[in-house]
């Protein structure tokens, strides 16, 4: 992975243009950017969605063990990072047409996967949570590319501080969720943590469904 990450930082030395930087006086302050119609909307879906899939990402062997063998983590992992790779490649091949579209099947295919889950702790079945990593993988595969557009299309020339925006969004998101996590973990036991993940998921598909006009518009 590091050489292909150095030959991926050679590419785009030699390949990319270089881009004029902008005078400090004419940096937006992130007030203003937070002001720009649908930045704030998809910050919101960003660390809603971020959390949501690291409640139970972060304690996976936690969540899987009350299947015993059936629900063996390594398998369960497996399964999910071959799937984002699957999704990963259908939306590059879609996102410039269907963006809206897009986040809202990952929002709801990462709610589709938690409440599997949750049906399978409760049910003892271990088998289900194979197909929920199918699902959960597919959700979750294409989110850092659709987010990362989204708020970039929203915030225009402001894009770049937008995208920084995004990332520290996404950052607390996961710190959010090992805390919260443990809480869960603590307090409710592993039941909990796909009920959680699924109301969280719940509002991060109403604010992306909501943000029509401005966030995650239509065909563009």
């Amino acid at each position: 992975m590091s050489a292909i990450a150095v030959g991926l930082v050679g590419w785009i030395a030699a390949a990319v243009p270089a881009v004029p930087g902008r005078e400090e006086h004419d940096r937006p302050s992130i007030r203003r950017v937070l002001r720009i119609p649908g930045v704030a909307a998809v910050l919101g879906v960003t660390a809603t969605f971020v959390l949501a899939h690291n409640i139970l990402y972060t304690y996976v062997a936690a969540l899987l063990e009350p299947l015993g063998p059936g629900g063996r983590t390594d398998t369960v992992l497996l399964v999910l990072g071959l799937s984002a790779l699957a999704g990963i490649a259908a939306t590059g091949a879609l996102i410039d047409r269907h963006l809206r579209a897009l986040t809202l099947a990952a929002c709801g295919l990462l709610a589709l996967a938690a409440t599997i889950i949750a049906a399978a702790l409760i049910s003892s079945t271990a088998w289900p949570v194979h197909a929920a990593a199918v699902i959960w993988g597919l959700g979750f595969g294409d989110a850092a590319t659709l987010l990362r557009t989204a708020v970039a299309d929203a915030a225009g020339p402001a894009a770049d501080l937008a995208q920084s925006l995004l990332v520290t969004c996404w950052n607390l998101g996961i710190a959010a969720a090992a805390f919260a996590g443990g809480l869960l973990l603590d307090h409710g036991g592993p039941g909990s943590l796909p009920w959680s993940a699924l109301a969280l998921l719940a509002l991060a598909l109403a604010v992306a469904a909501a943000a029509r006009r401005h966030g995650f518009p239509g065909r563009r």
